[in-house]
């Protein structure tokens, strides 16, 4: 590892330190605070907005927990698996280690709504606290690092997907944890506590990159920080120059080859044609406006405004300052996800890997007022958390009480009729919503569904269709199901039953 490095680079960010005791108090009480805000109806049943994903993410981790990574190929399953030797075919357009948090969480707690939600949760817990102390060894400022969490944690989309079961999602907390230690390896003056978080940098890169693909971003943006100057000053600066790609490449390598194991030379056309469709390019009126929706939904336009004032502050400092520009790699990350997935960002949740960013760049801010006034800096930050908190507040009730994706009688209908029912004697309509609710249906069910239009195979003895009144194609499917010799038996919430007749 070589000798003490000089750390160089003037630290304008640096205030007077909070007493230890104080400053441990705060975090304590904010972490106890997102635990709390992360606790509402967090047993709620998978009805929200983007619970579409619960369903089969929590099958496909219940199902590596019940036969074990190595027999599934730490495979992507999202239907049940009754013979491991015969799994069937494996999601793979995506990493599938983020969901094994999940799997442990179920076999140590039991299988339910909240400990589909904990891994999540857990995990993004963890990575706040490690990334505050990161924060505070980069800076050594006290209140511009509790700030910093602060602001992550008043963020809505933090409170909501935070414990949600959203594989891109586990990018985050991954690329938060990956960042901290290369900081603590950047910063730390000891040679043996050094040399050891070299290593876990590394083990990091490559854990995260089997976790989900944006967190490949993250030590791309530390790669360009080691080519500036800032980064010339970094210890191990060479091998870490060749070894990131070299890490990044190997996970790639051994994610492709897991395709190829799971589900033959085949996956590639359908892997490539997932990628395609995430990375194409959008009608800029309607992807500006969009984009504006999720943002004020995951974020709120205040948050907005101040982190990207901040950021504005941060970029005309940072070529001064060589720890404010040791934070390029996470203030640069969300850009990459932006820039080429931008279809995908567009998603509801397209708008989280900036959630990092906006918190750095209001504490930037804040802390930037408070520089040129202390007075004006106090009355900057309780109006940020005041008036924040407060469109965060309403920006989660939108979340829980006005975006539905299926009603509570919908569930409790899956799960009588899963008691009276085998595989795929079920058939589920088409949503004219367009959402797949399929997989939150067959975890409530505990059998496989099939769905519309491949449902004639196999002959189902129940068809769960949308209410008529979501449009003329449910209302077109049910009177095809009549016609087709099942009974009309009536409806839930927005789920219909017909049953097959005898005749």
């Amino acid at each position: 590892m070589g000798k003490k490095h000089k750390q160089s680079g003037e630290n304008k960010i640096r205030t007077k330190a909070f007493p230890r005791w104080m400053t441990l108090g705060l975090l304590a009480l904010i972490l106890a605070g997102y635990a709390a805000a992360s606790a509402y109806k967090i047993d709620e049943p998978f009805i929200h907005f983007t619970d579409d994903v619960s369903g089969p993410n929590g099958i496909a981790a219940e199902n590596l927990g019940a036969h074990g990574p190595i027999a599934l190929k730490f495979g992507f399953f999202t239907n049940w698996i009754s013979d491991p030797s015969n799994p069937g075919s494996a999601y793979t357009h995506h990493p599938s280690l983020f969901l094994i948090p999940t799997a442990i969480v179920y076999k140590i707690f039991g299988i339910s709504e909240v400990t589909t939600r904990l891994g999540l949760f857990l995990l993004m817990f963890a990575s706040l606290a490690i990334f505050f102390f990161a924060l505070k060894k980069i800076t050594g400022n006290a209140r511009f690092s509790l700030l910093s969490i602060l602001f992550f944690v008043l963020l809505p989309g933090t409170v909501y997907y935070g414990k949600s079961f959203e594989l891109t999602v586990f990018a985050v907390p991954a690329a938060l944890i990956a960042f901290s230690l290369f900081a603590f390896f950047r910063f730390e003056e000891r040679e043996t506590r050094r040399r050891t978080y070299f290593w876990l940098f590394l083990a990091s890169t490559l854990i995260g990159a089997q976790m989900a693909w944006f967190f490949y971003f993250l030590p791309v943006g530390i790669w360009i920080f080691l080519l500036t100057k800032h980064g010339r000053d970094v210890p191990n600066r060479s091998p870490l120059l060749f070894l990131i790609p070299v890490l990044l490449a190997l996970s790639f390598g051994v994610t492709m080859l897991q395709f190829f194991l799971l589900n033959g030379p085949s996956f590639f056309s359908d892997f490539m044609a997932s990628f395609q469709n995430r990375t194409q390019a959008q009608p800029f009126g309607g992807w500006v406006s969009r984009m504006w929706w999720i943002t004020d939904l995951n974020i709120t336009w205040l948050f907005f405004l101040a982190g990207f004032s901040g950021f504005l502050a941060w970029a005309a400092q940072m070529k001064k300052d060589a720890r404010l520009a040791f934070l390029l790699p996470v203030m640069i990350f969300p850009f990459f996800v932006l820039v080429i997935f931008r279809q995908w960002s567009t998603h509801p949740f397209g708008v989280i890997p900036f959630l990092p960013f906006i918190a750095l760049g209001s504490a930037i801010l804040i802390d930037h007022i408070a520089e040129h006034s202390k007075l004006w800096g106090l009355l900057a930050a309780c109006g940020v958390i005041a008036f924040g908190g407060y469109l965060s507040s309403q920006r989660i009730q939108t979340f829980y009480n006005e975006l539905f994706i299926l009603g509570g009688k919908d569930v409790a209908l899956s799960r009588e009729i899963g008691s009276q029912v085998g595989d795929y004697d079920v058939c589920l309509g088409t949503n004219p919503a367009g959402l797949g609710v399929d997989g939150i249906i067959q975890w409530y069910m505990r059998k496989n569904i099939a769905v519309s239009p491949q449902c004639s195979e196999k002959n189902p003895k129940i068809i769960l269709a949308f209410h008529p009144s979501m449009g003329a194609v449910a209302e077109k499917e049910i009177k095809d199901a009549e016609e087709g010799g099942y009974a009309f038996l009536g409806c839930a919430d927005l789920l219909c039953v017909l049953e097959k007749t005898n005749n």
